[in-house]
Parts: structure tokens; C-alpha cells; sequence
């Protein structure tokens, strides 16, 4: 059964379609009719994975590709369907790729940070998703990501210092206060942790309802062992 990936726990940036370019070089009416064959590709492979269909837009997206080899938005789109089903290997390829045809992608760095994080990778995940906040440093998913990476890699203060610059930038960012509060709660801070369900069970009551029950559960374990 296909899989769609937890986006609670890592943010994924999701598929995008485009417009067709201008072109005013030599042969551009050929070159014009080939690039929006391949961004209509591209868009049937983007709406096709939305409605769940993820074969037929690998295809389309794949098609897509061999229509205009230099094509980033298509090798990213790919790279999202891959990561979505959990093919990991091959949604690095695709993000690789998209990368070397346009290396200042966020988005695209984003998403092979996450991909790096959820194979155990973190060091490559940290690499990656710093490029991206560097490239743009309002991307809240990337700071949300990147504090993901560092508390798998056992770096809880910079952690907490990426979960909280997520929400400044991101102010509804429902994930992102959770791992917040379970961080505070790791290092023993259950008043901040409270602090964030606080926020959190306006935005999403289940999630809240389950950080609720995790800080009250570990306050009951801390007095059984006493």
C-alpha cells in the first residue's frame, strides 16, 4: 500500500505547478512548444499526485523530464512524489538533481534536509537545511526541519533556538510548538512546555490533547519513582 508521509513530524514542501516562460531566442517557437508540453507534464504529474494517483505522476513528471532535461521544478515535484511514498533514495536523486540545475532552491534544499532526517542522516540534514535558511531565511519549514535534525543529533539548545525562530516566522505552525513543548519537557521544563499546549490547543486540539497527556503522563511516572 502506498504511504503518504507524516508531515507532523517533518515538514515536506509540497509539489508546485508553473507558467509557461517567455522566450525571445532564436527558435523560440519550437523551443516554446516543447517547454509548455513539458510544464503541462509537470502540472498533470502535481495534480495527479494531490488526487493520490502517485505512479501516474511519476510518469507524467518523468516525461516532463525527458521533453526538457534542465528542468528543476520537475526533478523537485519528483522528488516530493518519492518522498511522499517514502522512496527515499530516490527522492534524494531527484532533489539532487533539481539542485544542480538551480542550486539556490530552497525549497529543494529543504526537502533533502528533511529526506537526510528521516534515514537517520542528520549531519547532511543540518548541512542541507542551513543552505536553505541560508538561501532564504524566512522559510519556517527549514528552521522547523533543521530543529528536527539537531535534537536527533542530540544539539537540544540550538534545537529549541530553530523550533522557536519556525514559529516567529510561522506564528500558526501547530507542529512546531509541539516539538517545542516535548523538547522543553526532555530537559525537564514542564512550565515552558505548558506554556506552548497553551498555544498549541487553539491551533490543533488533537495534537494538544496528546502533548497533554504526554507531560501529565511523564509528571505521574516522576512521583511513582520517588
Amino acid at each position: 500500500m502506498l504511504k503518504w508521509i507524516d508531515l507532523q513530524r517533518l515538514a515536506l514542501i509540497l509539489l508546485i505547478s508553473i507558467t509557461a516562460p517567455t522566450l525571445v531566442a532564436p527558435g523560440a517557437l519550437a523551443q516554446d512548444s516543447e517547454w509548455n508540453q513539458a510544464i503541462a507534464l509537470n502540472n498533470r504529474g502535481v495534480d495527479l499526485a494531490k488526487s493520490g494517483q502517485y505512479i501516474e505522476a511519476i510518469e507524467a513528471l518523468k516525461q516532463a523530464i525527458r521533453l526538457q532535461s534542465n528542468f528543476p521544478s520537475a526533478y523537485y515535484n519528483l522528488g516530493c512524489v518519492y518522498a511522499g511514498l517514502v522512496r527515499s533514495e530516490e527522492a534524494i536523486a531527484a532533489f539532487q538533481q533539481a539542485l544542480r540545475l538551480k542550486p539556490d532552491y530552497p525549497e529543494a534544499l529543504n526537502n533533502l534536509g528533511m529526506v537526510y532526517s528521516e534515514l537517520g542522516q542528520y549531519k547532511k540534514a543540518v548541512e542541507s537545511l542551513k543552505q536553505a535558511i541560508y538561501v532564504k531565511p524566512d522559510l519556517a519549514e527549514a528552521h522547523y526541519n533543521l530543529g528536527y535534525a539537531l535534537s536527533r543529533a542530540g544539539k537540544h539548545k540550538e534545537a529549541i533556538e530553530s523550533y522557536k525562530q519556525a514559529i516567529i516566522l510561522k506564528p500558526d505552525f501547530a507542529e512546531a510548538y509541539g516539538r517545542l513543548a516535548l523538547l522543553y519537557l526532555h530537559r525537564g521544563k514542564r512550565g515552558l512546555a505548558l506554556e506552548q499546549y497553551s498555544v498549541l490547543k487553539s491551533l490543533n486540539q488533537d495534537m494538544a490533547r496528546s502533548l497533554f497527556e504526554t507531560i501529565y503522563r511523564d509528571k505521574l511516572l516522576d512521583v511513582s519513582e520517588r
